[in-house]
């Protein structure tokens, strides 16, 4: 097998094995090596799922580990780091930043370096940087995926660290003695350590799929990202190609792995422009195809009904792709399909008939995030007939109820289910996936859902994220969350009518190993003092937000224990005393703070003194603050 480099704690890279890695443990003077007790294969966070559930390792588990290491390296964030303890994984994390703000994501230094050079270099060539950086976080996210089939290819993965170091050597001309530029570095690293890749045998594709592949580049229009230039005529083998998975022993295509990007300063897709040729069709193997964030709407702005006749498909992802019109039931003939992704699609696509869903009996992810399901009543007795599903999304658009009553649930896989946005209007207790109990991540958030939360929710202790934020809870019933031990992210923004901040602190998890990162419980009228049990009780908060409430008296020094604290917010409030060294003891995460329009509050800290962390963002508008505050962070008023 190749290597695997594993960043430890100081983020020094370390060799270790991508199919059978070993658990580093430091020790006195040295990394030691040890394996698990339990067998199991792999590196926690660098082992592929697969794993997990026995498989023998394969070249595909090392192109997993390679790519956490990819979104590590760009990140600078670790795959076991407390933030992705909360049902997100940063894999998932880093594809939910490509969809929107994904500079933020990007480690400081990295961004830093390149702030610099922008006062030097053009604007064209600063944005092909920032092109660089975002094309690896793709690539660490193709190199990631779930199911191993869908995973990049070795040579693919090699070829676009070329085309990527090729270009930043086109900006850079490197001298004995002059400053090498820490991306091309960094591009460069990644290059040499997937020469470590196992490379995969090769067979020369099949003529006629190379010739439905052509079809389809004669049918775009625009390719700003340049994802087919590696597509030629004169190139007779297009398993080399960009995007193109191929059997190693027939030659036929497995994969096309096609998506997009945004255009942050302009809010648009970047992509390719044209339409989904038909000559896929002739793709007869294929069982991953991803278009995504592309404008391959076409003339007729339709989803393709030939896509429903390309029966080998196991993965088709379609999101973000200006669709219009209805979703064909066509889609309905992929009966092997096992991961479904049709969201995002803005354009307008509705969905009236969703009769033909249940014929995916192998689907384990939908995704129909967007599209309008106002008419399908039926919602979740159709739902109820696709006994595989472990991922369900349905948010955002206009569900009329969820209130529906079920005799018998067939969903007993189902670990995700994300109602958000969709504006239900009735009680919380009428609600029919209460019974759900293998539910890990639920979210209800902003979907006008009242009264009181069920008893039944006590009995969710598989539950890692709740979010019931912008709903009218009123009050919460005693004692009601007290057994989600495994709860890593509880979100309940402006859902309480009030309550005493004592009585809500003995409705949240109490458990000896308390796994808690993420507490929001702003706008909800909470009046009382902040108990110091909180802080000890939740030793691995990340994020705390109890902003806009009226909650009184001083702030507890055990605060200052929150060694993993990122965001802190408690704005808006009526605390009061003084605020010392004390209460920042142990923040050495902390990035942002607002305590402002406190007004009895009082900010007292040596001028001299050395903070623990750096700050990116302070608030403390209306704050007492002296006699002198250190330079912490830019202070917003």
């Amino acid at each position: 097998m190749g290597s695997e480099e594993i960043l430890d704690a100081e983020m020094v890279a370390h060799l270790g094995d991508f199919g059978l890695a070993k658990i580093l443990v430091e020790g006195n003077s040295l990394l030691q090596q040890s394996t698990s007790s339990m067998g199991f294969r792999g590196t926690i966070g660098y082992a592929p799922p697969e794993y997990g559930a026995g498989n023998i390792v394969s070249t595909n588990g090392d192109i997993y580990s390679y790519g956490i290491l990819v979104l590590e390296t760009v990140t600078g964030k670790r795959p076991t780091d407390n933030r992705f303890r909360q049902g997100l994984s940063l894999r998932e994390y880093v594809e939910q930043a490509l969809h929107g703000e994904t500079m933020d994501i990007v480690d400081s230094q990295l961004t830093l370096e390149l702030e610099n050079e922008c006062e030097t270099l053009q604007d064209s060539s600063y944005k092909r940087k920032i092109d660089c950086l975002i094309s690896l976080l793709r690539l660490g996210v193709s190199c990631s995926h779930e199911l191993p089939l869908s995973r990049m290819r070795t040579t693919d993965i090699v070829n676009e660290l070329h085309a990527m170091r090729e270009s930043l050597l086109r900006e850079y001309r490197i001298e004995d003695g002059s400053y090498v530029n820490p991306l091309l570095l960094l591009g460069s690293l990644l290059l040499l350590a997937a020469g470590t890749l196992p490379l995969q045998a090769t067979t020369a594709c099949v003529p006629r799929e190379r010739d439905a592949l052509l079809a389809f580049k004669r049918g775009i229009t625009s390719d700003p990202l340049g994802l087919l230039t590696s597509w030629k005529e004169d190139d007779h083998d297009c398993c080399r190609w960009r995007g193109v998975t191929c059997s190693n022993l027939t030659g036929h295509v497995l994969r096309l792995h096609l998506n997009g990007g945004y255009d942050l300063d302009r809010f648009e897709l970047v992509g390719l422009v044209g339409e989904i040729s038909p000559q896929l069709l002739h793709l007869d193997h294929i069982k991953h195809l991803d278009l995504s964030i592309n404008s391959l709407e076409g003339p007729s702005g339709q989803i393709p009904k030939f896509l429903g006749s390309m029966n080998s498909l196991r993965y088709l992802n379609l999101s973000s792709i200006p669709f219009t019109g209805t979703v064909p039931p066509q889609l309905g003939n992929l009966s092997n399909l096992r991961y479904l992704d049709l969201s995002d699609m803005e354009g307008g696509v509705h969905l009236t008939d969703i009769s033909w869903l249940p014929r995916l009996g192998s689907l384990k992810f939908l995704n129909l995030t967007y599209i309008d399901l106002s008419a399908a009543s039926d919602w979740p007795y159709v739902m109820n007939m696709i006994p595989s599903l472990s991922v369900l999304s349905l948010s955002f658009y206009r569900l009329q109820r969820a209130n529906q009553s079920l005799t018998h649930f067939n969903l007993t896989k189902l670990e995700k289910l994300d109602l958000s946005m969709n504006y239900f209007d009735h009680p919380y207790a009428s609600c029919w996936f209460w019974n759900l109990t293998i539910l890990k991540f639920l979210d209800l958030s902003q979907n006008r859902l009242y009264d009181q939360l069920p008893i039944a929710l006590g009995d969710m202790t598989s539950l890692r994220v709740l979010r019931i934020s912008n709903n009218d809870l009123g009050s919460m019933a005693p004692n009601l969350l007290r057994n989600l031990c495994n709860l890593e992210v509880l979100d309940l923004d402006e859902s309480l009518s009030g309550g005493n901040m004592t009585e809500l602190f003995g409705s949240l998890p109490q458990c000896s190993s308390s796994k808690l990162s993420e507490l929001k419980m702003s706008y909800n009228n909470i009046n009382g003092s902040l108990p110091a049990g909180l802080f000890r009780q939740f030793p691995n908060l990340v994020t705390l937000d109890m902003s806009i409430n009226l909650i009184t008296g001083p702030l507890p020094v055990e605060i200052g224990m929150l060694d993993s604290l990122t965001y802190l917010n408690l704005r808006g409030n009526n605390l009061e005393g003084v605020i010392t060294e004390e209460h920042f003891v142990s923040l050495k995460s902390l990035k942002y703070i607002d305590l402002s329009d406190n007004q009895l509050l009082k900010i007292v800290v040596d001028p001299g003194w050395l903070a623990p962390f750096t700050l990116e963002e302070a608030r403390f508008a209306s704050c007492q603050m002296g006699p002198r505050f250190p330079s912490l962070a830019p202070v917003v008023s």
